[in-house]
């Protein structure tokens, strides 16, 4: 279902109906070692092939954009890249978007490979327009209890979801506070009409 969470800001969370297939291809990923990182990060980041996931994607790009978006037109859609994070103890992802460097993404997304916990690192949308509110309004919004959504929004998932985006959308990863790491599988997409 899509929720509309900042103003032109959207997002949908699905659950694949190939989630077991998706799953195994990225546990046996072939790493691609010709690519390389373009941003710094405090965690571990393997580019995978696009040729062996792109596939895999497609019935979940289709939902994304016929149900959840409500564009029933075809899309073509080209797997730009995907890598794998490796979050260990103290590794977390500064805000950002996937606008610039050589990807140039309209879509982009995340595989949660586990379920959501709290202590582990977080995927989170980061609202860019927060500091355009007056200062009667952010007492009003923490008054009320509403600044729990007033800077940040937190995605809740299951091991297999996807989430899907628009590139343009701030985002980021907590701190991760666990012992044992946490992987996540992110992707960006060029999309034709």
């Amino acid at each position: 279902m899509l929720k509309q969470i900042f103003p032109n800001y959207f997002y949908a969370l699905i659950t694949p109906t190939n989630t077991e297939e998706i799953l195994n291809k990225i546990k046996n990923a072939k790493i691609d070692k010709e690519k390389k990182l373009f941003w710094t990060a405090s965690h571990k980041q393997e580019f995978l092939t696009t040729k062996e996931l792109g596939p895999l994607l497609i019935p979940s790009v289709s939902k994304f954009f016929r149900e959840d978006v409500g564009y029933k037109k075809n899309v073509s859609v080209m797997l730009q890249s995907i890598w794998r994070n490796t979050y260990k103890k103290g590794d977390y992802q500064n805000i950002h978007d996937h606008l610039y460097g050589y990807d140039d993404a309209d879509l982009s997304g995340c595989i949660f490979l586990e379920d959501d916990n709290l202590d582990a690192s977080r995927f989170y949308f980061y609202n860019r327009h927060q500091s355009e509110i007056s200062g009667f309004w952010r007492s009003i919004v923490n008054s009320v209890g509403l600044n729990n959504h007033f800077h940040t929004w937190w995605i809740s998932h299951k091991a297999g979801d996807i989430l899907f985006f628009p590139s343009h959308m701030l985002h980021g990863v907590s701190q991760h506070n666990l012992k044992q790491p946490r992987q996540t599988v992110s992707f960006n997409m060029k999309v034709k009409i």
